[in-house]
């Protein structure tokens, strides 16, 4: 009995460990487009202004 317990309590184990790296994927592509967003909208340096020597 206490083996098919084990057993079960191994694959709930391992369902759970699926669900984290999904939470996890999501929360790190969340992070990526929002360092993303922030690249994009820092302005950039006027390049064809050269400055006064």
């Amino acid at each position: 009995m206490f083996g098919v317990l084990q057993i079960i309590l191994f694959f709930k184990v391992w369902g759970m460990t699926n669900d984290i790296r999904g939470i996890r994927d999501k929360y790190l592509k969340d992070e990526d487009e929002k360092e993303e967003r922030k690249r994009n909208t820092i302005p950039k340096i006027n390049k064809g202004i050269k400055p006064m020597t």
